[in-house]
């Protein structure tokens, strides 16, 4: 069974073979430097940074969620409608185009809540956390 750092370095690969996306034009994309991708892909950071998500998932236009959880939308971005709509010349139906505000609105709840965690846990451990003393 893998850990969450190993399923999100897993589902981050995937979406960069998807995109055909390697991780020095992610780097460049995201201004995110490469050994930090490099070890997110690789699973050897712990516990992933809010803002590196956000700048990975709004250039690679995917859900935070499920690129740190694997649940919920994978891609959200009504961008995506449009190529697909572009690709098939197939019209985008009002269901359709509600379900993507639905999904977004979702998205931007998900990030709220994260960033009032981060911020919760940031106050948590600033509070609870004894001054180092330089001697």
């Amino acid at each position: 069974m893998r850990t969450m750092e190993e399923n999100f370095a897993y589902r981050l690969k995937e979406i960069l073979a998807m995109r055909e996306l390697s991780c020095y034009k992610l780097a460049k994309m995201s201004h995110v430097s490469k050994g930090t991708l490099s070890n997110y892909i690789n699973g050897k950071i712990i516990a992933p940074d809010l803002m590196v998500i956000s700048k990975i998932c709004i250039v690679l236009k995917i859900s935070p969620h499920w690129l740190l959880h694997g649940s919920g939308l994978q891609t959200l971005c009504e961008s995506d409608i449009r190529y697909m709509r572009y690709k098939t010349k197939k019209r985008v139906t009002r269901q359709e185009i509600e379900r993507v505000r639905n999904a977004l609105n979702k998205l931007f709840d998900d990030l709220l809540l994260l960033i009032e965690e981060s911020s919760a846990m940031e106050e948590f451990i600033r509070k609870n956390t004894p001054e180092i003393t330089q001697k």
